[in-house]
C-alpha cells in the first residue's frame, strides 16, 4: 500500500506522485478531503494523453451499473473497473451488438478497492455498447484508441462510464 499527504491552501493545486509507486505495483487512486475538491488524471501512452475528471456519485460516474454508448469493432478499446468499497465486487460485463442484443457476457470479482482490466480480447471487437453492473458502487474508466480506418496516425479517447441506475 502507498499513501501521500498534503494540506492545501483553497485554489491551490497539487500533482499527486504516483508516477514512483505505479511502477513498482499496480494500484488504484483515492483522494479524501474534509473540504469539496477537483481531481483529473492524465494517463499516457506514448504521445496520447488521455485526461480524466475524478470519478463521482454527484457527476453520474459512479454507481452500481454504468454504460459506455459505443463500441468500435476497428479500433483498440481497454477499460479499467474500480470497486471504491470496502467490501468484494460482483462485476457483470454485457457486451451488446448495434441491435441491442446481448453477444456477450463475463465478469470477474473485485477485491476491496481493487481494479480490473479488460480489452478487446474479452468483448470480442462487437460493435455496440457496453454495460457493467456490480453489486457495490464502482467506476470504470475507458481508453478507446482510434487506429487505421478512423484515424491513420493514431489517437486516444478518454471515457469514464455513464451511471444508467
Amino acid at each position: 500500500m502507498w499513501s501521500s499527504e498534503r494540506v492545501l491552501n483553497p485554489f491551490q493545486g497539487w500533482v499527486i506522485p504516483v508516477e514512483p509507486a505505479s511502477k513498482q505495483q499496480d494500484l488504484s487512486l483515492e483522494v479524501i478531503s474534509d473540504k469539496a475538491i477537483v481531481g483529473e488524471r492524465h494517463c499516457h501512452l506514448g504521445t496520447e494523453v488521455l485526461s480524466f475528471p475524478g470519478a463521482s456519485i454527484e457527476m453520474g460516474t459512479v454507481g452500481k451499473r454504468l454504460f459506455f454508448p459505443e463500441l468500435v469493432a476497428e479500433c483498440l478499446d481497454w477499460f479499467i473497473v474500480f470497486n471504491i468499497t470496502d467490501a468484494e465486487a460482483n462485476v457483470n460485463v454485457f457486451v451488446r451488438n448495434e441491435n441491442g442484443g446481448v453477444v456477450k457476457r463475463f465478469g470477474s470479482k473485485l477485491r476491496p478497492m481493487g481494479s480490473w482490466p479488460f480489452s478487446d480480447n474479452e468483448t470480442g471487437r462487437v460493435q455496440g455498447t457496453l454495460e457493467i453492473s456490480s453489486d457495490q458502487l464502482i467506476a470504470t474508466e475507458r481508453h478507446l484508441h482510434y487506429q487505421g480506418t478512423y484515424h491513420p496516425n493514431g489517437v486516444a479517447v478518454g471515457q469514464l462510464g455513464q451511471v444508467i441506475n
